[in-house]
């Protein structure tokens, strides 16, 4: 009895590893695919209402950097036309590219909407 408790429990852990490791796999093969899809590029963003500019570039393997400073966390969505990123608190960046090519960024930090100008 003892022994197929020992043997349950091993084949578990087995079973878990397992499991964790094909998860994370499958994760990284979607990342790699999404990024070639990702927007890159350099852009101005600013609000409506505020003069200050800000700086925003998007790098082809999903760096983000806000005024050179990079931006930790990962892409949780990529396309031609739509970016998602998710910094390392949790508050999302979003990338938005409409019917006509113009491009618009919401900081889910800030909760604000920028226009966005190419450099």
């Amino acid at each position: 009895m003892r022994k197929t408790k020992c043997w349950q429990i091993i084949l578990g852990i087995f079973a878990l590893l397992g499991i964790s490791w094909t998860g994370t796999q499958f994760r990284n093969k979607n990342l790699s695919r999404s990024q070639k899809k990702n927007i890159a590029g350099k852009w101005k963003i600013s609000l409506a209402d505020c003069p200050i500019e800000k700086e925003l570039t998007i790098h082809p393997t999903g760096e983000v950097f806000i005024d050179s400073r990079e931006i930790k966390g990962e892409i949780v969505r990529s396309s031609k036309n739509y970016f998602l990123f998710q910094d390392h608190f949790g508050y999302r960046l979003e990338l938005f590219r409409n019917k006509e090519g113009e491009l618009t960024f919401f900081d889910e930090a800030d909760d604000k909407w920028y226009q966005v100008d190419d450099i």
